[in-house]
């Protein structure tokens, strides 16, 4: 199995390519509380194809709106979750954070947290050593057609920090994404295309169990309320029961 994370290695790939197919471009909410701050502008997967392999190229880069004041831009992280349908030397037969902490990613290796490493300022400027707190996200992942059939299952979210020293975030957002290769009847790549996640119950409980393995300490949490919002939720009732006394 070969999945080199370096950029220089599958922007090789999509210029040698022999086909390319299957640009897609979307967007997911971003949220808190139900409060839409922001997106994820998404771009694929594109599936590509060469004599020997088959994969997918894959961006997303996030934005907030510019009223927002919820989340600082510096909080904000890519965090990935993969799994692939059958064992694959190398990683973990579950799924897992992706990459794991020493990763290898080509020319460097993946660091100790548990964010998506090949992230940069912008698409130009992705790199293996990112470290997942730009705004823009990049991927590109394939296997040899004598793998097939195998299936690759990506989760993408951006998540905020909620407390550092406590290793806790929350999910603002995010896409799950994949793709297939088969060798029957000739040489495929089948798209997984993208569909949202929120910040569910669910989604948590799947990440969680894999930062647990990977990144231990490390969790997605739902920040309790502050004192002040717990204050002013508290004096609501009082507000409007005091109001409705004094009207004549």
């Amino acid at each position: 199995m070969n999945r080199h994370r370096l950029l220089v290695s599958y922007r090789l790939f999509i210029t040698l390519t022999l086909l390319a197919f299957g640009v897609g471009s979307q967007a997911a909410p971003l949220t808190i509380g139900g409060n839409n701050i922001g997106s994820i502008q998404i771009t694929g997967p594109i599936a590509v194809n060469s004599e020997y392999s088959g994969g997918v190229n894959f961006w997303a880069h996030w934005q907030l709106d510019g009223g927002q004041n919820q989340v600082a831009e510096s909080d904000l992280r890519w965090l990935q979750l993969a799994q692939f349908s059958k064992p694959v030397n190398g990683f973990p037969n579950r799924p897992f954070i992706d990459p794991r902490s020493n990763q290898s990613l080509g020319d460097a290796t993946a660091d100790a947290l548990p964010w998506y490493d090949i992230s940069g300022d912008t698409k130009a400027g992705l790199a293996v050593t990112g470290g997942g707190d730009d705004a823009w996200l990049g991927d590109g992942p394939y296997a040899q057609w004598e793998f097939a059939p195998l299936t690759f299952s990506v989760s993408t979210l951006v998540v905020s920090i909620v407390d550092e020293a406590a290793k806790q975030a929350r999910i603002l957002g995010g896409v799950a994404w994949g793709y297939s290769v088969s060798n029957i009847g000739g040489n495929h790549v089948t798209l997984i295309n993208p569909t949202d996640l929120a910040n569910t119950q669910a989604v948590r409980d799947a990440f969680n169990t894999q930062l647990a393995l990977d990144f231990p300490g490390w969790s997605l949490v739902v920040p309790e309320p502050s004192n002040w919002a717990l204050l002013l939720c508290a004096l609501a009732p009082l507000a409007i029961a005091g109001a409705r006394r004094q009207r004549p």
